[in-house]
């Protein structure tokens, strides 16, 4: 199920608007009746939606106060914290999107574990640069002889890319015209890349999410990113629609060929066209065709976006969308808490570059993923405020 909806949001107390928000799904009528209507359930079946239904409830209870828990501790121990408030959003999503198969008392049968493995390699003792300590650092998927499994397992079988959102133009016959932030490219309703076996770094985390990159470039760690915008427009008098995506010309090289190396487009379909400039890491990505012909089929890399104006391509991963990026950084942090405090503490006590960039993956973790998880209930797209 994708995101075919956006709205910008009217208020900067993101925070209170996104958990009074969320407090709707814990009415059982309410989301027994969205679940219904989403899935297609039939009124025979209406209990076993309600169970499922209460389940999301209390994992959204259980969210909230994991998060807010998290906000009256300090670095020694906010990372646990916070990654069991994410594992209860995830659960959320799980109950909202799947089928009975992934309640939580089917789901334990099969799935009774966090769907993640800590991985940690080589020694902390004096490490002081950021890419080293962060990339000993990682998580690798949970699997047995049957395969994947656990609680990632399941979350990440739903999960999708998010739309990029642009400025959309619509003419009218007469020359009247009105524009609007709408989804200008939406993406394919497919299940990730299937996250490697050998796992992931918490350093390729860092460098995806762009909420770090000021805070990694300081350290001297060049983000993963290759910033961008996009708009499009329909024009009834003259019977064409278009699309413009502008990839912005700042990233370097390597990370710009990351990105032009996951743009894909039919072959077959003359009406697209990629252009990346000389002499530069940027470049266009633009069609137009009539209004009654389907738009062309292209795939982009991870895109995150926050507001309108520009999003941000991820260079390095595709199996991970925004969610799952602070979910399995999550992870790594409050596990490595949990079973080495003697080295986290370390960390905390002197400020190492690992805790200041822990410090700043938890402020985002607490402002986007309740966010995040509205969105997948809500079947809309937020964009912030600039």
């Amino acid at each position: 199920m994708i995101l075919d909806r956006v709205r910008t949001l009217a208020t900067r107390d993101v925070g209170a608007f996104v958990w009074s928000s969320l407090h709707r799904f814990r009415n059982i009528d309410h989301t027994t009746d969205i679940v219904s209507r989403l899935h297609k359930v039939s009124a025979k079946h209406r209990s076993n939606v309600a169970k499922q239904a209460k389940q999301l409830r209390y994992s959204l209870v259980q969210a909230e106060e994991y998060f807010l828990a998290a906000k009256s501790v300090s670095l020694a121990t906010k990372p646990l914290l916070l990654y069991y408030g994410t594992m209860s959003l995830a659960l959320a999503e799980i109950l909202f999107k799947h089928s009975g198969d992934a309640s939580l008392d089917r789901a334990r049968e099969k799935h009774a574990h966090h769907g993640l493995e800590l991985k940690i390699s080589g020694k902390f003792e004096g490490v002081s640069d950021l890419r080293q300590s962060a990339s000993r650092l990682g998580a690798s998927p949970a699997h047995n002889a049957q395969g994947r499994f656990g609680t990632f397992e399941l979350w990440h079988q739903a999960a999708r890319q998010a739309p990029i959102c642009g400025k959309f133009k619509h003419t009218f016959p007469k020359g009247y015209w009105t524009e609007r932030h709408e989804v200008v490219s939406f993406p394919h309703d497919d299940r990730l890349e299937l996250l490697a076996g050998e796992g992931v770094s918490l350093l390729t985390c860092f460098q995806a999410l762009p909420d770090l990159a000021f805070s990694l470039s300081r350290l001297g760690v060049a983000p993963a990113l290759h910033v961008a915008h996009v708009e499009g427009g329909s024009d009834e008098h003259k019977k064409q629609k278009w699309h413009r995506m502008v990839l912005h010309g700042d990233a370097s090289s390597e990370i710009a060929t990351g990105v032009w190396d996951r743009i894909k487009v039919k072959a077959d379909d003359a009406r697209v066209e990629l252009r990346r400039w000389d002499g530069s890491s940027g470049g266009v990505v633009q069609w137009s065709s009539k209004l009654d012909e389907t738009d062309p089929s292209i795939t982009y890399p991870t895109a995150i976006q926050r507001t309108a104006e520009r999003f941000s391509f991820c260079a390095n991963i595709g199996s991970l969308n925004e969610f799952g990026l602070y979910y399995v950084a999550l992870y790594i942090l409050g596990n490595y808490a949990r079973y080495y405090p003697d080295q986290w503490m370390m960390e905390v006590e002197t400020a190492s570059p690992l805790a200041l960039m822990a410090s700043e993956l938890l402020s985002g973790a607490e402002r986007r993923l309740p966010l995040m998880t509205l969105m997948e209930l809500d079947r809309i797209f937020y964009l912030e405020r600039d």
